[in-house]
């Protein structure tokens, strides 16, 4: 018993690895696709809401190199932390790759999203960062078309992101 318990245990720990961000504590792209799809049938399924957000830092890059990494990390960290403390517990949040991050929405309508989206622009544009940098974050939104398939849902959601990147940064941007 003692060994298949130590064994579940390692098993358990080899997961949440596989699955989650090291740095960042949030789950990572592989494990955002996996549940979205079963989000995706649920939805398709049950007639359920479902919208997902995307955002990333404005001008990442140019703050990894007037600071440096480890302060980059820090922001990343920091709007992460201010994120988590914004969202349900049953809303999925992910990395989706370098300062892009995504949160998908279940039982929600394009409108909440909209709502949490800008809410979220507001905290992170007010917060003191480390260093007093000044961030600001772009949003995109979308909400999910029963005639989209997985592949179409998260375009949809990147191109909202491009919109409010071509408008100028630092808002929300909708499909």
């Amino acid at each position: 018993n003692r060994i298949i318990k130590e064994q579940d245990k390692e098993i358990k720990n080899i997961t949440e690895i596989s699955e989650k961000d090291t740095m960042l504590n949030i789950y990572n792209r592989t494990k955002f696709i996996k549940e979205l799809e079963n989000e995706i049938n649920r939805s398709r399924r049950y007639n359920h809401n479902l919208s997902m957000i995307m955002f990333d830092i404005d001008r990442f890059k140019k703050i990894n190199d007037e600071y440096g990494h480890y302060i980059g990390d820090e922001v990343l960290i920091e709007t992460v932390n201010l994120v988590c403390n914004e969202i349900r517990e049953t809303d999925l949040f992910a990395r989706y790759g370098g300062d892009e991050l995504i949160i998908m929405l279940t039982e929600t309508n394009i409108k909440k999203a909209m709502k949490l989206a800008k809410r979220l622009r507001r905290k992170i544009v007010n917060h003191k960062f480390v260093e007093n940098i000044e961030v600001t974050c772009s949003f995109g939104v979308a909400e999910f078309n029963k005639k989209e398939n997985i592949d179409t849902f998260i375009k949809s959601v990147d191109d909202a992101l491009y919109k409010a990147k071509n408008n100028g940064r630092n808002c929300v941007g909708k499909m």
